[in-house]
């Protein structure tokens, strides 16, 4: 006798998106990082809002990174989490 079944297989998340840019002062900033993995995803930063950067948290397993910095080089931390464990992240946003 055969017995058809589905597993689901669950684990901790993982970033997209995450990557070392260089913009120019002034312009519009506009980096989209995505967790992927078993729900429910938590994806949070580290410093973003005083250094003059916006935080969008799209609360679907997305984020937005978003503003027109001053020059700079700035170092964020970005963090994944979910039932399973989580990952941290980083990148450099350098401003010319």
């Amino acid at each position: 006798m055969t017995q058809a079944f589905v597993l689901k297989v669950q684990g901790p998340p993982a970033l997209t998106g995450v990557r070392n840019v260089t913009v120019r002062a002034g312009q519009p900033v506009s980096l989209t990082i995505k967790a992927s993995g078993t729900r429910p995803d938590m994806v949070t930063e580290l410093g973003l809002v005083a250094r003059g950067l916006t935080w969008i948290d799209h609360g679907d397993g997305t984020a937005t990174v978003a503003e027109a910095p001053a020059k700079g080089r700035f170092l964020l931390i970005i963090t994944a989490r979910n039932a399973f464990g989580s990952v941290r992240r980083s990148f450099t946003l350098e401003v010319k």
